[in-house]
This record gives structure tokens, sequence and C-alpha cells, in this order.
């Protein structure tokens, strides 16, 4: 389902140096004695390159990430509304060192998913029920449908998604750019009319196309969702738009079920 977290009482943002180069000794930060805390762990991941394939750099994070949960997430648990793991924007394909030989077709795209599985893989590091945030600033012009696919929730499901810059209902988090994170459609019901995503295995420019000219016929409010997790989804939805060669399988069989169940597809 959609994630309904408003973060708009965050009081203070704590910047917490855990990059492979810091001493990791954080005694010197200023953290208020009262207010809730957003945990801003500035692992250097948004620099100009980054050795994401590299196992020591991994562990070096990991490490920082494990003592952060004890020595100041510990002491601070009941304060804490959320810890963000990224913040910056989405050109991810500039951080990576690539390999010469490497013929990758959409290197943005594959940027983008290596990006969310190693940003998954700390995760692992935190408390299961703690919220982590990632803060995405849209910072040059994107059709619809690529935005969709680099930020589809089917890839950064376990991590919650606040997008800066861009109206779309990409992510259901909305950043402000700099402190305050809210939901998206806050007290509201959310929107009965979704857009099926197509999958990455299906994907194509007719997709896209398909994508960008639906985005600009819709005048009200609709939610995105992924193929992959249309059954969890549907709650909730009436009609559902659909590019019918554009889906696997697997998922015309869910678009098949959301009729079943009294769904429309448009």
């Amino acid at each position: 389902m959609e994630q309904r977290i408003d973060l708009e009482a965050n009081d203070h943002r704590v910047k917490v140096p855990m990059r492979p180069c810091d001493d990791l000794n954080w005694s010197h930060l200023s953290i208020p004695e009262e207010g809730t805390i957003l945990w801003e762990l500035d692992l250097g991941l948004e620099q100009a390159v980054i050795p994401l394939r590299s196992a020591p750099f991994f562990y070096a994070l990991a490490k920082g990430i494990e003592l952060f949960s004890k020595e100041l997430l510990s002491n601070y648990r009941e304060r804490t509304v959320a810890v963000s793991l990224y913040r910056g924007d989405l050109a991810f394909e500039e951080r990576i060192c690539w390999d010469a030989e490497e013929a990758i077709q959409d290197k943005r795209l594959y940027a983008a998913r290596l990006m969310a599985d190693y940003l998954k893989r700390l995760l692992s590091f935190l408390p299961d029920d703690l919220l982590v945030v990632v803060l995405l600033k849209v910072t040059d012009k994107m059709a619809a449908g690529e935005l969709m696919q680099l930020l589809s929730r089917a890839s950064w499901e376990q991590l919650a998604v606040a997008l800066c810059g861009s109206n779309l209902p990409v992510t259901s988090l909305v950043w402000d750019g700099e402190d305050r994170i809210f939901s998206r459609f806050g007290d509201e019901e959310l929107p009965a009319l979704g857009l099926l995503l197509p999958d990455d295995e299906v994907w194509s420019e007719e997709a896209q196309q398909w994508i960008n000219d639906a985005v600009k016929r819709l005048t009200g409010p609709f939610r995105i969702v992924p193929e992959l997790l249309l059954t969890q989804d549907w709650e909730g939805l009436d009609q559902l738009m659909v590019h019918s060669s554009a889906t696997t399988r697997q998922g015309a069989r869910m678009v098949q079920g959301f009729v079943e169940s009294g769904g429309t597809v448009v």
C-alpha cells in the first residue's frame, strides 16, 4: 500500500558524519535536548564518484551504521522520527565507477536500480521498525514515464522515498528540499484512479510515450501502481489505466483479478 507518513512535526535534523574517511567520533554533535529528530546519515553517496562495487567500502559504511544504532539511535529512539540514508539528485549514473567494457544500454536506469539495491542492503543494518527515508530532488527536465520507471516502488519498496521538484505522484512522500517531509495525499482518501506502471521486462519507448500522453490527459488525482505491486495496491482503486501491450503474463492475470474483484480497466 501507499505509505501514509507525516514528518511535518520533526523539530530537528541532525547530520551524522559517516563516510569511510570519518573517525565515527560523534561526541561533538549538537543534539537538542527536546523535540523529535530526523537523523541524516552522511554516507557520502551523493558525491561525485563512489565505489559501489567495493566490498571494503560497503562494510565501512555498514560498520558506521551499526555504531550509530548502538551509540546514538538507541539513546534517542523514542524521539526519532526517521533516518535518512541519501539526500541528493537522481544522477546516480554519475556516482558509479563504470568499467570501460561495460555495455549497458540504459545506464541511468541501471544506476538507479543499483543504488536502490545498495541502500536496501545498508537498510538491513538498522532496526526493522525504523522509518528509513531517501530524499531525492529532480534537478533536470525528465519525461513522466522515465521518472516513474526510475523511482518505481517495485525497486524502492523497502525505503520511504520523498521527492522534491515534481508534482507527479511518483512517491507517496514529498520533500520540500530542506527539512520538511510530508504525505502527498495527507489525510485524504487515496485516489480511486490508478495508472499501471509496466515492469522493466516489458518496458519500451512505446510504453513510455503512452504514460507521457496519459499523464497529459489526466486532470484529477491519480496514483501510480507498479505492476508487481498491483494485488497489494488495488484496495480503494475503482479504475486502472493499462497499456495492454506492456504487461507481463503475470501482470495480465493480476489485471484480470482486479476486474473480477469489481474494478474497471480504462
